[in-house]
């Protein structure tokens, strides 16, 4: 078994740039399936930028294993488990697209990323999910510590920055964020040039191409 502690902050042109290519590709599985209508897209849009995202970022932890993924069940993702009866009269479910979806995307660009597992995508609330509830704890952490570091914090913020720099003193990269990070009120702006800030036991500055 293999564990990956990460936090990404992702700049507005990154994300538009996966859209674009996300909706395309969603567009592709979807009309391969024969299911293709705008309700069904707007749907399944906001996965697909995260998946991606996931792809490029476990990258090096495959190949031959496979993974699961749980999404926190909120208004932006909701149920995916509807069964899609097609033209043919075969079935299929909402999540079995995105899963056919994020393999085959990993399939065409990473070698080392692990597949999805048949059933590999859920949705659940984060008092029924241990792995979300720790994913909320520690972006939350995460976000806290740059507050911190950029002296933009309070009591609360400073405690929770001491905890996760304790937890992780061995592994974290001690960064100045300034050059990458400012504020716009009490909200985290990435730099214009910087694509994202990702957190993976350490920070590593994407720049932008």
């Amino acid at each position: 078994m293999q564990s990956l502690s990460s936090v990404t902050l992702i700049g507005s042109h990154r994300k538009e740039a996966l859209d674009e290519k996300g909706q395309a590709l969603l567009t592709s599985v979807l009309t391969s399936a024969n299911v293709c209508t705008d309700k069904k897209i707007k749907l399944l849009m906001p996965y697909v930028a995260p998946l991606m995202n996931l792809a490029e970022l476990t990258q090096g932890l495959g190949p031959n294993i496979t993974t699961k993924i749980e999404f926190d069940k909120c208004s932006q993702f909701s149920n995916i488990s509807e069964l899609i009866i097609k033209d043919d009269g075969t079935t299929t479910t909402e999540q079995a697209l995105l899963v056919h979806l994020y393999n085959g995307y990993v399939n065409e660009n990473y070698e080392r990323t692990p597949l999805l597992a048949e059933n590999g995508i859920a949705v659940k609330k984060d008092t029924k999910s241990f792995l979300i509830h720790a994913a909320d704890v520690f972006g939350n952490f995460c976000m806290n510590l740059m507050f911190a570091k950029l002296r933009h914090s309070s009591k609360k913020k400073n405690t929770k920055a001491a905890i996760i720099s304790k937890v992780y003193s061995d592994r974290m990269d001690l960064i100045d964020f300034s050059e990458f990070v400012t504020f716009d009120g009490d909200d985290l702006v990435l730099a214009h040039n910087k694509e994202a800030i990702i957190h993976r036991a350490g920070w590593t500055i994407v720049q932008s191409t």
